[in-house]
């Protein structure tokens, strides 16, 4: 869901791709945009399974644009992780398939960065709820990482 979200905010900002907001320096802007979206996404939910975390936006935001960052976002950001009652996170070393996007960085310490950077995002969130248990899904196929998510969210 959050892909078709960052493209739309792309375009609603006038941008054909995500990737183009980061020529003209408007990555700020949208993280921010993004974020938002996100949030109020889960928050209209009273459940939802979703592919992409608020800390997934904020890593990405981190690493991008750290110079525009604000410390509000990332308080918004702990105060929204609050509804999540599971994470799932991927380790690169179970699976690294960065896509055939020509535009998606396929450099795998970047991948490896932005993994430990949500790792830590978790971690520090985790010690505000107390309530979110953290899993790791090291099962290289589709397939048996969403039969896992199922497994334990029980659906």
């Amino acid at each position: 869901v959050l892909a078709s979200q960052a493209r739309a905010i792309a375009a609603a900002m006038g941008f054909s791709s995500p990737y183009e907001v980061d020529a003209v320096g408007r990555r700020g802007e949208f993280q921010r945009r993004l974020l938002a979206s996100k949030i109020a996404e889960d928050e209209q939910a009273e459940c939802f399974i979703s592919d992409r975390s608020v800390e997934d936006v904020l890593t990405y935001y981190a690493m991008h644009d750290p110079v525009n960052i604000e410390e509000a976002m990332i308080d918004q950001t702990r105060e929204a992780f609050n509804r999540y009652t599971h994470v799932f996170l991927c380790p690169i070393g179970a699976v690294f398939n960065p896509g055939e996007d020509p535009a998606r960085l396929k450099n795998r310490a970047y991948h490896r960065i932005f993994q430990e950077l949500c790792y830590s995002w978790v971690r520090k969130f985790q010690s505000f709820s107390g309530d979110v248990r953290l899993y790791t899904l090291a099962m290289e196929s589709l397939e048996e990482r969403v039969a896992y998510v199922r497994q334990v969210a029980g659906i």
